[in-house]
């Protein structure tokens, strides 16, 4: 699957921008009145006359439970699903609060009614600065900002009846975690020896847009319900009455304060958010139209930006590439995802998607330049100027760069040891049983320039032993055979290892075994893949592939 967010701004060429275009204005300030202390409460099952809260975490979307919600004086606490439900609230305009330990509290002016729903997303706290280590992390927490920055747009242009449903409350805080996500990554220095690919130069038209548009929202929200003149309003309704009224004096003459604030307010401000060209919505749908998102099922399938627009409005086609990180990768991607920013310079977007190894994605043609992250094992690597053109699909290599070492100076010894059996069901010829004990030790040396070398060491014995025979078969049937290699090379890239290559040891007449082992250190242990295949005669084979784990042996205290 690959999913992809992109951006527009105004640059020269060069990867060497990127970070640049990731670049927000501040982390949104969301501004409140604060609600009266009250006793905090387990809250129970909703009923259609509640005034629900939903809250979930900005990056994944998935529920938050045990969160603090607060609406004027009442605080509940979300149960498993993270909902809140508040049932005797009257109508009228509150502050709503939402705060958890571990992420960033939310407060907003809200209008309440019975059966009201809000939906918050919460951010995360963020770690800062970014590194190589936690890149990958802080990509994928852009990535998940953005769908949930998609979703409020999509909620936004459906008109929903905003006395039932507010979204403008889960617009400002998918957007307030957007920003979140974007600055953080922001603060990414490249470690030394590493190319600069995400310097700093300047900021992003399309991210402000949203950034401002945001605030505008918020900024004519609180005046509305704080009883304040609001002059970009009065000038809509100057062309554009509503109810009869051109203007906010004529509303207040015509409502009672509580419906004017609870039914009249909400829905002249998602008619005047929506319609307005000045609004902070639609100063925020411009940015929008830059940002490009898709989570891709199958190959070919045609993403859209945060307004609904195709591929085919801004690019002539599209062609399904393949991105394949070459030795590093054969170790450590075959189940992990990496992350992918491209530039794509004749549009002057970036996208940013997650990469499954082997699975193509459908990329815009055009020119890219490429920076690809994995986990925290290696350097967000570069290439540049990649033409993404033509037919068939494209494979792109990229060699990476290791993010550290771990053994020290010297030479450190690693030991473990797998046994296990296997009953080989020939139709033909019988039923026999294999069984494999082996213990391995590992030796890695480093010298002080950081140049790693290591050997690793096999003793044990795999068994052939017949359990039924179906007919007269030549002798042998059967045998035990030495498992004994001295000192197989092994390789390595960051904190993961490799043996150089299957290691094949035959037996006469008819019988050989290959064995093989890599994996990645974590300080005193080595979380490994142990590979093992046996062939006896043309009658009967095992295969084993299991996890192992090799454990740091250290030196006895005298």
């Amino acid at each position: 699957m690959f999913s992809f967010v992109s951006f527009r701004g105004r640059m020269g060429s060069g990867f060497s921008t990127i970070l640049f275009f990731l670049i927000v204005a501040a982390v949104l300030v969301l501004s409140g009145c604060g609600g009266g202390g009250g006793r905090t409460s387990v809250q129970p099952p909703p009923s259609s006359e509640s005034v629900t809260v939903s809250v979930q975490d900005a990056f994944t979307r998935s529920p938050l439970s045990s969160a603090s919600v607060q609406i004027g004086s009442q605080t509940l606490t979300t149960n498993n699903s993270g909902i809140a439900s508040f049932s005797n609230l009257n109508p009228g305009v509150y502050t709503l609060t939402v705060s958890k330990s571990g992420y960033q509290s939310f407060s907003l002016k809200v209008p309440c009614n019975k059966g009201m729903q809000f939906q918050v997303r919460l951010t995360p706290n963020l770690t800062s600065p970014v590194t190589d280590q936690t890149f990958h992390q802080a990509s994928l927490n852009v990535l998940g900002a953005a769908r949930g920055l998609q979703e409020a747009f999509d909620l936004m242009n459906s008109s929903p009846d905003p006395t039932k449903q507010d979204p403008f409350v889960f617009f400002i805080s998918a957007s307030k975690a957007f920003s979140s996500a974007v600055d953080n990554l922001k603060t990414y220095t490249p470690s030394k020896g590493t190319r600069s690919v995400l310097d700093i130069l300047s900021t992003l038209g399309s991210l402000l847009k949203i950034e401002q548009g945001k605030e505008q929202i918020e900024q004519t929200r609180d005046k509305l319900y704080a009883g304040q003149d609001v002059p970009e309003i009065d000038a809509w309704l100057a062309n554009h009455p509503y109810e009869g009224a051109h203007s906010l004096n004529e509303l207040k003459s015509t409502y009672d304060p509580i419906t004017l604030e609870t039914v009249i307010y909400p829905r002249l401000m998602v008619i005047y958010q929506t319609q307005s060209p000045n609004s902070g919505f639609n100063t925020a749908m411009g940015g929008a139209e830059d940002i490009w998102t898709s989570q891709f099922t199958q190959v070919g399938e045609i993403f859209t930006n945060l307004i609904g627009w195709t591929v085919d409005k801004v690019w002539s086609g599209t062609k399904d590439v393949v991105i394949n990180t070459i030795n590093y990768g054969q170790l450590i991607l075959n189940n992990t995802d990496q992350i992918a920013w491209l530039w794509e310079k004749g549009k002057q977007k970036l996208l940013i998607g997650e990469v499954k190894k082997d699975t193509p994605m459908t990329l815009p043609q055009g020119t890219m330049d490429i920076v690809v992250s994995n986990g925290s094992a290696h350097k967000p690597t570069i290439q540049d100027s990649i033409p993404i053109t033509g037919a068939g699909t494209q494979t792109i290599d990229i060699t990476a760069e290791p993010i550290n070492v771990t053994p020290p100076t010297g030479t450190q010894t690693y030991i473990g040891s797998y046994s296990n059996s296997f009953i080989d069901n020939n139709i033909d010829d019988g039923i026999w049983k294999h069984t494999v004990n082996v213990n391995f030790k590992l030796t890695i040396s480093k010298d002080p320039s950081g140049n790693i070398t290591g050997t690793i060491t096999y003793n044990g014995t795999w068994e052939v032993t017949p359990l039924s025979l179906y007919h007269d078969l030549e002798p042998p049937t059967g045998g035990k055979y030495v498992i004994q290699i001295a000192a197989a090379k092994v390789s390595f890239v960051g904190d993961f290892m490799s043996q150089d290559g299957i290691i094949e040891v035959s037996f006469p007449p008819y019988a050989y075994y290959e064995i093989f082992l890599h994996g990645e250190i974590n300080k005193d242990i080595i979380n490994a893949t142990f590979e093992f295949f046996g062939s006896f005669r043309y009658w009967t084979k095992c295969s084993f592939k299991d996890a192992v784990t090799l454990t740091l042996q250290k030196a006895r205290k005298r």
